[in-house]
């Protein structure tokens, strides 16, 4: 089944996988208690992997987190012997069991922090040990992934720095030819670099190496995901892409993030990722709004909105985002707004700051460094 779903989320056919996912279900759940069929637990925890991925895919967050915990609920039954077990007594069985519990955890943790539940921490703290009880190199990286994660997006646990040291240790786990979870963990240490220069400027600092060295590590470190990331991986690169668009847009190199953005929309309509692909939409009118070049900021603007309205009401605050951009634009109202607008704010030593960047950075294109990718 898992590679009846790679194929169809790969290839972005998700109303076929959806249908094949729903002529499954009734044969490992009791429709009248939502509880597994005795005896088909196990097909019940595959089966509701799988319609977790397509409620994600259809933004129907509501429907996720009960089936994540009950998921958890009904792998830690089928693990309970194996979870006091002797780690070197385990039989298959019992390994697989735990592999699976630990999976859940896993999958339950990334969601909890993908709603800023800091709750995500216990979860995924526990799918990663079990992994190293097993010796499972592989999914205890993707576990400090995660982790990286939680800690650079979780308000309330957020630490640069643990967040990095989680990267790493992903990467310090993942085999050499693991090129795919390389390429995320350098992606996301340039995402961490991103949001130290993030802070930077909200906190006024006025020393441009500092900066210099936030910029150059989140570059670096999207470039390097890009490298390593697979052609045919689409989400991937389609996320690295967006990245660098953003970085280029604040810099004002607005061709070099235009080409970016465009590149990353045709990763995500190539993986069936529409939300994805009208977030960027949405950020390309805006670079263009910015840039004066309204008409072609309205097209994409009402593009970004419609993209957004096809979840019908899922994305209802993106639909008003774009709505009030589409204004914006048929105002020509073309102020900068962004973090570069706060740094214009700041004190004539901190703008003369911002100027070296720029000039620094727009003289690094001509290296390469904003150039099209290829992807």
């Amino acid at each position: 089944m898992n590679g009846l779903r790679h194929v169809h989320e790969s290839t972005g056919r998700w109303a076929a996988w959806a249908d094949l996912v729903a002529g499954i279900v009734p044969l490992v759940e009791d429709p009248a208690t939502g509880e597994p069929r005795t005896g088909r637990e196990e097909e019940w925890s595959l089966v509701a992997d799988s319609r977790v991925g397509l409620a994600r895919h259809r933004r129907d967050h509501a429907s996720i987190l009960p089936l994540l915990q009950k998921r958890v609920s009904v792998n830690r039954r089928l693990a309970v012997t194996a979870l006091t077990a002797d780690p070197a007594a385990l039989d298959d069985a019992q390994r697989n069991h735990l592999r699976t519990l630990a999976i859940s955890l896993e999958l339950l943790g990334t969601f909890q922090a993908g709603t800023g539940d800091p709750a995500c921490l216990t979860a995924l703290g526990e799918a990663k040990a079990l992994h190293e009880r097993l010796g499972l190199r592989r999914e205890a990286a993707i576990v400090a992934f995660n982790l990286g994660h939680a800690y650079k997006d979780v308000r309330g646990v957020r630490d640069l720095d643990v967040s990095e040291a989680a990267y790493r240790e992903g990467l310090a786990l993942s085999n050499e030819g693991d090129r795919s979870l390389r390429a995320a963990c350098h992606g996301q240490l340039g995402c961490v670099a991103w949001e130290r220069f993030k802070d930077a400027c909200r906190g006024g600092v006025a020393d441009p190496e500092i900066v210099h060295r936030h910029l150059q590590a989140a570059v670096e470190g999207y470039h390097q995901q890009l490298a390593l990331a697979p052609e045919e991986d689409h989400n991937v690169r389609g996320v690295a892409h967006n990245q660098l668009g953003v970085i280029f847009a604040m810099i004002g190199a607005t061709d070099s993030a235009a080409n970016h953005y465009f590149l990353s929309i045709r990763h995500d309509e190539a993986s069936g990722n529409s939300y994805g692909a009208a977030q960027t939409r949405f950020n390309v009118a805006d670079l263009y709004r910015k840039a004066q070049r309204f008409d072609d900021a309205l097209a994409y603007a009402r593009a970004a909105r419609d993209g957004f309205a096809r979840f019908e009401g899922r994305a209802a605050a993106d639909v008003e985002d774009a709505e009030r951009l589409i204004a914006r634009i048929e105002r020509k109202d073309a102020t900068v707004d962004s973090l570069a607008s706060v740094t214009n704010r700041r004190t004539a030593a901190w703008m003369s700051v911002w100027r070296r960047w720029c000039g620094w950075w727009r003289r690094g294109l001509s290296r390469g460094w904003g150039g099209r990718s290829s992807g």
